[in-house]
C-alpha cells in the first residue's frame, strides 16, 4: 500500500536534479557574464565622453593660441610699419629741414 520508490525513478530524479542545478549554475554565469559586460560598455563610454571632451577643450585652446599669435603678429607688423614711418618721416624732415 505505501509508494515504492523503484532505483531507475530515483537515479532519474537524481539525474533531473544535477541538471536543474547544472543550468542555473550556467544561468548564474550567463548573467555574471552580462553584468560585468555592461559594466565595462558603462566604463568605455564614459571614457570615450571624457576624451572627446579632452578633444574638444584642446582644440578650443589650439584655437586661441593661434588667435593670440595672429592678434601679435597683426600688432607687430602695425608697430614695425608705425616705426618705419615714423623713421621715413624723420628722414624727410632732415633733408628739408636743417
Amino acid at each position: 500500500m505505501g509508494f515504492e520508490i523503484d532505483d531507475e525513478d530515483l537515479s532519474g530524479q537524481l539525474v533531473a536534479a544535477k541538471l536543474q542545478h547544472t543550468i542555473d549554475l550556467i544561468r548564474n554565469e550567463i548573467d555574471g557574464v552580462k553584468t560585468l559586460q555592461m559594466h565595462y560598455k558603462e566604463f568605455a563610454d564614459h571614457r570615450l565622453a571624457r576624451l572627446e571632451e579632452d578633444v574638444r577643450d584642446h582644440e578650443q585652446r589650439l584655437r586661441e593660441a593661434t588667435d593670440g599669435v595672429t592678434q601679435f603678429k597683426t600688432f607687430h607688423t602695425l608697430a614695425s610699419g608705425g616705426s618705419s614711418f615714423l623713421s621715413f618721416l624723420a628722414l624727410i624732415k632732415s633733408f628739408f629741414l636743417p
